[in-house]
Protein backbone atom coordinates (compact mmCIF):
# COMPACT_ATOMS: atom_id res chain seq x y z
CA UNK A 1 0.00 0.00 0.00
CA UNK A 2 1.25 3.32 -1.12
CA UNK A 3 1.83 5.90 1.62
CA UNK A 4 1.46 3.66 4.24
CA UNK A 5 3.38 4.45 7.73
CA UNK A 6 6.83 2.55 6.81
CA UNK A 7 10.44 2.85 7.60
CA UNK A 8 13.93 3.39 5.92
CA UNK A 9 16.51 1.36 7.98
CA UNK A 10 20.39 1.08 6.48
CA UNK A 11 22.43 -1.23 8.19
CA UNK A 12 26.11 -2.00 8.22
CA UNK A 13 27.80 -5.11 8.35
CA UNK A 14 30.71 -6.72 10.44
CA UNK A 15 33.26 -7.65 7.54
CA UNK A 16 34.26 -10.91 7.46
CA UNK A 17 38.46 -11.53 7.12
CA UNK A 18 38.74 -12.29 3.46
CA UNK A 19 41.25 -15.37 2.59
CA UNK A 20 44.47 -14.02 0.53
CA UNK A 21 43.37 -15.65 -3.13
CA UNK A 22 39.98 -14.91 -3.36
CA UNK A 23 38.68 -13.21 -6.52
CA UNK A 24 35.28 -11.44 -6.15
CA UNK A 25 32.18 -12.66 -8.29
CA UNK A 26 32.56 -10.91 -12.12
CA UNK A 27 29.73 -8.91 -12.50
CA UNK A 28 27.07 -9.50 -15.19
CA UNK A 29 28.31 -7.41 -18.63
CA UNK A 30 26.46 -4.76 -19.61
CA UNK A 31 24.63 -5.53 -23.06
CA UNK A 32 21.52 -2.37 -22.89
CA UNK A 33 22.07 0.51 -25.37
CA UNK A 34 22.40 3.82 -24.35
CA UNK A 35 23.26 5.10 -20.64
CA UNK A 36 19.92 4.59 -19.24
CA UNK A 37 19.70 2.02 -16.51
CA UNK A 38 17.29 -1.12 -17.65
CA UNK A 39 16.85 -4.69 -16.92
CA UNK A 40 19.20 -7.32 -18.96
CA UNK A 41 17.06 -9.11 -21.75
CA UNK A 42 15.67 -12.61 -20.77
CA UNK A 43 18.17 -13.48 -23.66
CA UNK A 44 21.34 -12.66 -21.90
CA UNK A 45 22.30 -16.01 -20.25
CA UNK A 46 24.80 -15.45 -17.46
CA UNK A 47 28.08 -18.11 -17.13
CA UNK A 48 27.38 -20.29 -15.02
CA UNK A 49 30.60 -20.44 -12.02
CA UNK A 50 33.10 -23.47 -12.37
CA UNK A 51 32.58 -23.78 -8.84
CA UNK A 52 30.23 -22.43 -6.45
CA UNK A 53 31.39 -18.88 -4.92
CA UNK A 54 29.44 -16.45 -2.77
CA UNK A 55 28.76 -12.96 -3.86
CA UNK A 56 30.90 -10.18 -2.24
CA UNK A 57 27.99 -9.18 0.18
CA UNK A 58 28.30 -12.72 1.86
CA UNK A 59 32.27 -13.31 1.06
CA UNK A 60 32.96 -9.91 2.87
CA UNK A 61 30.53 -9.24 5.15
CA UNK A 62 28.29 -11.07 7.74
CA UNK A 63 25.25 -10.65 6.93
CA UNK A 64 21.62 -12.16 6.54
CA UNK A 65 20.28 -14.22 3.48
CA UNK A 66 18.47 -11.63 0.98
CA UNK A 67 16.19 -13.45 -1.55
CA UNK A 68 14.42 -12.83 -4.23
CA UNK A 69 12.55 -16.23 -4.66
CA UNK A 70 9.72 -17.73 -3.84
CA UNK A 71 10.30 -20.92 -1.14
CA UNK A 72 10.18 -24.15 -2.60
CA UNK A 73 10.82 -27.03 -0.13
CA UNK A 74 13.66 -29.22 -0.27
CA UNK A 75 12.79 -32.22 -0.47
CA UNK A 76 16.26 -34.19 -2.49
CA UNK A 77 19.32 -35.93 -0.93
CA UNK A 78 17.36 -38.75 1.40
CA UNK A 79 13.93 -37.22 0.57
CA UNK A 80 14.01 -37.73 -3.23
CA UNK A 81 11.48 -39.38 -4.44
CA UNK A 82 9.39 -39.07 -0.91
CA UNK A 83 7.65 -36.35 0.89
CA UNK A 84 9.20 -34.60 4.35
CA UNK A 85 5.67 -33.47 5.74
CA UNK A 86 7.72 -30.76 7.77
CA UNK A 87 9.70 -29.33 4.91
CA UNK A 88 6.61 -29.10 2.99
CA UNK A 89 4.61 -27.57 4.96
CA UNK A 90 6.83 -24.96 5.84
CA UNK A 91 7.42 -24.26 2.51
CA UNK A 92 4.15 -24.15 1.80
CA UNK A 93 3.52 -21.61 4.84
CA UNK A 94 6.25 -19.62 3.51
CA UNK A 95 5.01 -19.24 0.19
CA UNK A 96 1.59 -18.29 0.98
CA UNK A 97 2.93 -15.53 3.62
CA UNK A 98 5.34 -13.84 0.16
CA UNK A 99 1.85 -14.31 -1.96
CA UNK A 100 -0.50 -12.58 0.94
CA UNK A 101 1.95 -10.10 1.91
CA UNK A 102 2.91 -7.45 -0.81
CA UNK A 103 5.93 -9.70 -1.79
CA UNK A 104 5.01 -10.12 -4.87
CA UNK A 105 5.53 -6.79 -7.59
CA UNK A 106 2.63 -5.81 -9.46
CA UNK A 107 3.31 -3.27 -12.03
CA UNK A 108 0.83 -0.37 -12.47
CA UNK A 109 0.41 2.61 -14.16
CA UNK A 110 0.46 4.93 -11.34
CA UNK A 111 3.12 3.85 -9.58
CA UNK A 112 6.09 1.72 -11.28
CA UNK A 113 5.73 2.64 -14.46
CA UNK A 114 4.16 6.68 -14.50
CA UNK A 115 5.91 8.41 -17.11
CA UNK A 116 8.00 5.38 -18.24
CA UNK A 117 8.40 2.78 -21.09
CA UNK A 118 9.52 -0.17 -18.09
CA UNK A 119 9.32 -0.66 -14.50
CA UNK A 120 11.52 1.64 -12.31
CA UNK A 121 12.24 -1.33 -10.38
CA UNK A 122 13.23 -3.33 -12.96
CA UNK A 123 10.65 -5.99 -12.88
CA UNK A 124 10.48 -8.30 -14.30
CA UNK A 125 13.96 -9.74 -12.98
CA UNK A 126 15.33 -11.93 -15.84
CA UNK A 127 16.99 -15.90 -14.77
CA UNK A 128 20.29 -15.24 -12.90
CA UNK A 129 21.78 -18.60 -11.59
CA UNK A 130 23.91 -16.70 -8.53
CA UNK A 131 23.96 -13.55 -6.60
CA UNK A 132 26.22 -11.29 -8.65
CA UNK A 133 26.56 -7.28 -9.47
CA UNK A 134 24.34 -6.82 -12.80
CA UNK A 135 26.09 -3.50 -14.79
CA UNK A 136 22.57 -2.61 -16.63
CA UNK A 137 21.08 -2.16 -13.68
CA UNK A 138 23.58 -1.22 -11.38
CA UNK A 139 21.94 -3.34 -8.68
CA UNK A 140 22.67 -6.60 -7.12
CA UNK A 141 20.83 -9.14 -9.12
CA UNK A 142 19.59 -11.41 -6.72
CA UNK A 143 19.85 -15.37 -7.60
CA UNK A 144 16.19 -16.18 -9.78
CA UNK A 145 16.41 -19.72 -10.57
CA UNK A 146 13.20 -20.47 -11.78
CA UNK A 147 12.12 -17.16 -13.74
CA UNK A 148 8.31 -18.44 -13.69
CA UNK A 149 8.23 -18.30 -10.08
CA UNK A 150 10.66 -15.59 -9.33
CA UNK A 151 10.26 -12.73 -11.68
CA UNK A 152 7.80 -10.62 -9.65
CA UNK A 153 8.93 -11.60 -5.75
CA UNK A 154 10.47 -8.52 -4.06
CA UNK A 155 13.48 -8.87 -2.42
CA UNK A 156 13.59 -10.11 1.03
CA UNK A 157 15.16 -12.11 3.90
CA UNK A 158 13.15 -15.29 4.60
CA UNK A 159 13.22 -15.42 8.52
CA UNK A 160 12.60 -11.61 9.10
CA UNK A 161 9.26 -12.24 6.75
CA UNK A 162 8.55 -15.09 8.72
CA UNK A 163 8.38 -13.35 11.86
CA UNK A 164 7.17 -9.92 10.64
CA UNK A 165 3.73 -8.79 10.61
CA UNK A 166 4.10 -6.67 7.84
CA UNK A 167 6.23 -6.83 4.38
CA UNK A 168 9.84 -6.24 4.94
CA UNK A 169 11.76 -5.67 1.52
CA UNK A 170 15.34 -5.78 2.14
CA UNK A 171 17.43 -3.89 -1.07
CA UNK A 172 21.23 -5.21 -0.88
CA UNK A 173 23.93 -2.63 -2.26
CA UNK A 174 27.40 -4.45 -3.50
CA UNK A 175 29.92 -3.11 -1.41
CA UNK A 176 32.60 -3.11 -3.86
CA UNK A 177 30.00 -1.61 -6.68
CA UNK A 178 27.57 -0.15 -5.22
CA UNK A 179 28.38 2.75 -2.73
CA UNK A 180 27.44 5.48 -4.72
CA UNK A 181 24.02 3.83 -4.96
CA UNK A 182 24.09 3.29 -1.11
CA UNK A 183 24.82 6.58 -0.41
CA UNK A 184 22.33 8.17 -3.21
CA UNK A 185 19.61 5.91 -1.40
CA UNK A 186 20.59 7.00 1.66
CA UNK A 187 20.44 10.78 1.24
CA UNK A 188 17.50 10.65 -1.14
CA UNK A 189 15.33 9.67 2.07
CA UNK A 190 17.02 11.07 4.79
CA UNK A 191 16.14 14.28 2.93
CA UNK A 192 12.75 13.44 1.73
CA UNK A 193 10.15 15.98 3.15
CA UNK A 194 7.28 14.58 5.55
CA UNK A 195 3.57 15.22 3.58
Amino acid sequence: MRAALHSHILLWFRRRKVTENWTPVPPIPRTVAGSELKPRSAEQKITPQAEYQEDNLYHKYECGRISGEMPRPNVGGDNWGGYDVERLRIGGLARLVLERLPYLHRCTPNYCLKDRGSCRFFFPWAETPFQCYDLNTERVALQRRLVEDDQFVVPHNLFVTMTGTSSINVLPFDPTSGADNCRNYASKYASKPEK
